[in-house]
């Protein structure tokens, strides 16, 4: 967006932000003076008004922000001023409850009292006749075995239920009044009514119980966030039916306690803990009344604030409380919706979801009804076409920049799905893979076996033991991925039954389970290469797609066999079967990740690893695992364009898209130049010190000025990226 409207917009924002601030000290004002019930209500309903002003012009420019760095700072901002809203809206609470409480009322006289009562009398000898209902009959209490509502049961029961019946009826009812466990404690008890409420005093009747189990609901639920708005009524909502059960079974200094008190205190978030140490720095008394009345203050405060009414359309999506009396379940707001984590990675960085391939990535964020652009789920104010992150995705396909506005990782090309791989790459390539048996508890299935006598352990797909219904032992391992990465991962150590496809011996193979082990094998017709060492083509069972066992060098007789040569290709008779591998001047291509590792040593080889890799090391220590695809796309471009001229390293501009596409931007970088100029001349010194580090620049060969000769032979784009002094006064020399 063009800076001078979001200028605009700042400054609109400011001078109603300078308004409220006005108002709200005409407010305290009176306050302060003891002003009219009326002068106040009026002042803070203009206050009110500024304030949701306030927010439609923070909402206007906020909309016009695409960092999310810089959003969060003015969302900030707005919570101050809401802060101070609430103080004001509290402080005109108590002023108007204090001077209700004060007036007293007038007595009657006693010819005020006759002109009363004859105009009672006479307006009730003038009134009609109401006509009379048959209302319903309130239904019985029940009771499912929640200790915290037995005493309020028992009590609605008796007072119900004793007037009209006698024991024998009323034993009945009481079964018809419980479900479940009560229920079932009672069944032995016969016709002794009184033994039957004995069993529930004895069950569900302790007083120390129920104050466990309410301190106990107290104490597991989650401290609140800023936003929490609906969880922050649940709270309050809380407290207050565990403080009334309490007191019903006279046990209320349970909670009204000091240490109860703090733990309440803690579940608040730091901004309402503030507000309320505040509350109790002006004379309130640190109780759990004086608590529970704030509370409920506060609670009022942003569910009117929040109302439809006070809020435009732009800032229906930030509402947290829309109704109170039938609040719907909101969607989970989770950084990861797959592992449902609030706190850790995002989507694009959970192992799982890179685990998978992209049909598998695609199907999952459709089935989950997530946003295509960004990964996070999607909603009424949340789809792809008004995603604040959509992106054109900068891979390509077939050559060309791909057109859509999906996120990479859903960019159909060859997965990056292997957990820790050595990649091997070749155009002639083919690796010893075939068609084997195996057996689980109930059922046979024949998959892909990788002979890799360059891989230490043997791997198993976790799908396939799964599927085969094997029983492993857990173990740890370290994968060590492209980048001399370490990643620590708890699995099972199978023992996996394989034959070949029409043989009956059996093989058994340790194996550690990993949820995918390379990229699909293509597939290759091996009928000529077959007949070419005089072998049936049906000897010669190649699988193709992925590989589901990985047998390595620690089983090295399932490498071993007869051999023959053929060219550049070695066939050889393996336990399994024929296999043949090698390379050969084919019109075919194959492209494989084959996953090397090792299990963790217990032996601590740190000191020697450092003294090998002295003079070598780049000291590099970057957490890649961390690094969206993105990330770690853009920290390729500029690792692998950088290069070293003389004693200076040269670096290009890291360009997502083509340069090509760039627009002549003269207009918009003489108005930087303008605006640069004009600050500057308002303090001479920072333009010394600007002056002084452009110099330095042409100096040091960093610039230089372009001659017109180089002007006039640029058949190229043209774009300008504008300069502008960033004054820091802390440092000694500004930048």
């Amino acid at each position: 967006m063009p800076t001078d409207d979001m200028t605009s917009l700042r400054l609109k924002r400011r001078g109603t932000k300078a308004k409220f601030t006005r108002l709200g000290n005409v407010l305290d004002f009176l306050i302060e003076e003891k002003r009219p019930v009326e002068e106040v209500k009026e002042a803070f309903k203009q206050a009110n008004q500024a304030y949701v002003d306030l927010q439609s012009k923070h909402e206007a420019y906020t909309e016009k922000i695409e960092n999310d760095e810089e959003f969060n700072k003015e969302e900030l901002w707005l919570d101050e001023c809401q802060n101070y809203f609430c103080k004001l809206q509290i402080r005109e609470k108590d002023y108007i409850s204090q001077m209700s409480s004060s007036q007293e009322p007038q007595q009657p006289t006693e010819r005020d009292e006759e002109s009363s009562q004859r105009t009672v009398v006479q307006a009730e000898s003038k009134r009609p006749q109401a006509p009379r209902f048959n209302m319903e009959r309130p239904k019985l209490p029940t009771f499912q075995g929640d200790i915290r509502e037995y005493n309020v049961f028992k009590a609605d029961f008796q007072h119900v239920i004793h007037p009209h019946y006698d024991e024998r009826d009323a034993l009945m009812i009481l079964r018809s009044c419980l479900k479940g466990k009560p229920l079932q404690h009672i069944r032995g008890i016969g016709r002794d009514y009184e033994a039957a409420w004995g069993q529930l005093d004895l069950l569900y009747g302790d007083s120390r119980m129920v104050a466990d189990a309410i301190m106990e609901d107290v104490s597991r639920f989650r401290p609140l966030k800023d936003g929490e708005d609906e969880r922050f009524c649940d709270f309050v909502n809380l407290i207050r039916r565990s403080f009334n059960t309490l007191k019903e079974v006279d046990r209320a200094e349970d909670i009204n306690n000091s240490h109860m008190l703090a733990i309440i205190e803690k579940k608040l978030y730091v901004t309402d803990r503030q507000m309320w140490f505040r509350k109790q720095g002006e004379g309130t008394t640190a109780t759990l009344e004086a608590l529970l009345k704030w509370m409920e203050i506060e609670l009022r405060s942003r569910i009117r604030s929040s109302a439809p009414v006070r809020n435009d359309a732009a800032s229906k999506s930030r509402s947290a409380v829309s109704q109170v009396t039938a609040c719907e379940e909101r969607q989970q707001d989770y950084r990861c919706w797959i592992c449902k984590n609030k706190d850790g990675h995002w989507t694009d960085q959970c192992k799982t979801f890179l685990d998978k391939s992209t049909a598998e990535r695609l199907e999952m964020v459709k089935s989950n009804r997530a946003c295509y652009s960004c990964l996070k789920q999607a909603g009424r104010e949340h789809r792809m076409a008004t995603c604040k992150k959509r992106r054109r995705c900068p891979e390509t396909y077939k050559g060309q920049p791909c057109k859509f506005f999906h996120h990479p990782l859903l960019h159909p090309s060859m997965d990056n799905n292997a957990v820790g791989v050595a990649l091997v790459r070749g155009t002639e390539a083919m690796l010893p893979v075939i068609r084997a048996r195996f057996s689980g508890s109930e059922l046979k299935i024949q998959g892909n076996v990788l002979l890799d006598s360059g891989a230490q352990i043997s791997i198993i797909r976790q799908g396939l033991a799964e599927d085969l219904g094997l029983t492993g032992k857990s173990i740890s391992i370290t994968i060590t991925k492209v980048g001399c990465v370490e990643e620590s991962v708890t699995t099972s150590l199978y023992r996996v039954p394989v034959s070949s496809v029409d043989g009956k011996t059996i093989h058994k193979i340790l194996a550690v389970g990993l949820p995918c082990i390379n990229d699909d094998i293509e597939e290759v017709n091996t009928d000529n290469l077959a007949r070419q060492v005089g072998l049936n083509p049906r000897e010669l069972r190649r699988g193709s797609g992925s590989i589901d066992l990985l047998i390595g060098i620690d089983h090295a007789m399932m490498h071993a066999g007869e051999t023959r040569q053929r060219g550049n290709f070695i066939f050889r008779k393996s336990p399994l079967g024929w296999v043949v591998f090698g390379a050969s001047k084919l019109n075919q291509q194959y492209q494989n990740r084959v996953l090397n590792m090792q299990l963790s040593p217990a032996t601590d080889l740190s000191a020697f690893w450092t003294t090998e890799s002295m003079g070598v090391d780049v000291g590099c220590h970057c957490e890649a695992e961390r690094m969206t695809k993105v990330e770690k796309d853009e920290h390729d471009l500029i690792w692998n364009s950088a290069k070293k001229v003389g004693k200076q390293w040269l670096v290009p501009y890291p360009w997502k898209d083509n340069p090509e596409k760039l627009p002549d931007n003269r207009v918009q970088a003489e108005r930087m130049l303008q605006a640069t100029e004009k600050r500057l001349a308002k303090n001479p010194e920072h333009a010394e010190v600007y002056k002084q580090q452009m110099q330095e620049m042409v100096e040091m060969g960093f610039s230089r000025k372009l001659t017109d000769e180089e002007k006039k032979r640029h058949d190229g784009p043209v774009h300008y990226i504008g300069h502008h002094a960033v004054v820091r006064p802390e440092k000694r020399a500004h930048q």
